[in-house]
């Protein structure tokens, strides 16, 4: 006889992961971006090829770096592309080689859904006007500084859903990171997914972190979390984040067409844009927007400019939104008691989990035979598996979460 049964038991939160993002850990990573005055992740600016001055190519090491040490599926995104612009009196064509999006893939157990969280590293270069040496800091380092702490703070959990955080490349060359990943690595045909590549029907989500680290200290700490058009599901669970995991007022508005969301919402994939209250006088509020925006002091170094703790705090409801969406799926620490006539087996299980049931006779051959699969309860709970000690033959049992 097998059977299972259930008892409420204590909550399983996500503070323990959201306090893993801390204002120290944040400002370490964005220090290391390559985001001082005189520093440019940005591109040469004479004729073609146009290729990444030496910053860009280190700040994109130091990512790689990172998400390999924590254990992500880490790889380059090689690209090159052709763009005209027109500054000031140069409206030539430009050809930009030796491109690479960063990709860092937390691969789910069990789950189906995809979760993007993108961010750009590139930054502005002496090809803007009004630009020689364009930091970044803010623009857009500042999201990438949040995707590694995020990364380094949800490390060592398991998730029942799959999360791809995308460092793009050429943001400021019109997208053309994002643009490149959405059309390589993004299918509709379920025969062409891979290690690379995500149906498009399972990206639930994508958002995009794109200068959040300045925050004007005389208006109340808001972050506005935009669309390219109109509402869509996630704009609601990172807004509840925000308010739950942060002190933060959350503002909705529709409208922003200038980052790498528009690369995925223009293909229907349900996707947000977050960024920093102050950025714009988009409210007709009277307030002083970023001063420096697109200029050689967007920097981490510039006086009475960044807000570390202001950028900690989005990060935070970021990263609480993201394994809201994701499902930790904790250690189950099995219980094993032995009556008269049956064994039993009990762990707390994980809400919306689903759980395989495995028994083995010894580890030295590690063969592992399979038992029950216990469906997902929807709460929190102690589950207890019931096996007739006259038919079950394992003495040691392990589960694993689905």
């Amino acid at each position: 006889m097998i059977g299972w049964t259930g008892t409420a038991s204590h909550a399983i939160t996500l503070s323990n992961i959201v306090e893993g993002v801390t204002e120290h850990g944040y400002s370490n990573h964005l220090a290391r971006l390559y985001t001082h005055i005189g520093e440019s992740r940005g591109f040469t600016d004479g004729d073609s090829p146009r290729t990444p001055l030496p910053q860009h190519d280190l700040a994109c090491d130091y990512m790689v770096s990172n998400f390999t040490a924590w254990g992500y599926d880490t790889w380059l995104d090689p690209f090159e592309f052709d763009v005209n612009f027109t500054y000031d009196n140069d409206s030539n064509s430009y050809h930009y080689a030796d491109c690479n999006n960063v990709v860092a893939t937390k691969w789910g157990s069990g789950g189906t859904n995809v979760f993007l969280l993108i961010a750009h590293y590139d930054s502005v270069d002496s090809g803007h006007r009004n630009v020689t040496m364009g930091p970044g800091a803010d623009d857009g380092a500042s999201g990438v500084a949040a995707q590694l702490t995020i990364a380094e703070a949800i490390k060592d959990y398991v998730f029942k859903d799959t999360i791809v955080f995308v460092a793009c490349d050429a943001e400021e060359k019109d997208y053309q990171g994002s643009i490149y990943f959405r059309n390589n690595h993004v299918t509709e045909n379920p025969a062409e997914t891979n290690a690379t590549t995500f149906l498009k029907s399972a990206i639930r989500a994508c958002v995009n972190l794109d200068t959040i680290a300045y925050d004007d200290t005389n208006n109340v700490p808001q972050v506005v979390i935009g669309t390219l058009s109109g509402w869509n599901p996630v704009v609601t669970a990172v807004s509840s984040a925000m308010s739950k995991y942060t002190e933060l007022t959350p503002r909705f508005k529709t409208g922003y067409d200038s980052s790498d969301h528009i690369s995925f919402a223009n293909i229907g994939i349900d996707s947000i844009h977050v960024i920093e209250y102050d950025f714009s006088d988009y409210w007709g509020d009277g307030f002083t927007p970023n001063p420096n925006y697109h200029s050689d002091f967007d920097a981490i170094d510039a006086p009475n400019y960044l807000k570390f703790d202001y950028a900690a705090e989005v990060t935070k409801g970021i990263a609480g939104a993201l394994c809201e969406y994701a499902t930790p799926i904790p250690p189950a620490t099995l219980m094993e008691t032995v009556g008269s006539n049956a064994v039993t087996v009990s762990w707390i299980c994980a809400p919306n989990v689903d759980y395989r049931l495995y028994g083995a006779c010894n580890l030295a051959s590690n063969d592992w035979t399979f038992i029950q699969d216990i469906p997902a309860t929807g709460m929190v709970t102690e589950l207890r598996v019931e096996l007739d000690l006259a038919c079950v033959t394992q003495t040691m049992f392990k589960v694993i979460g689905e």
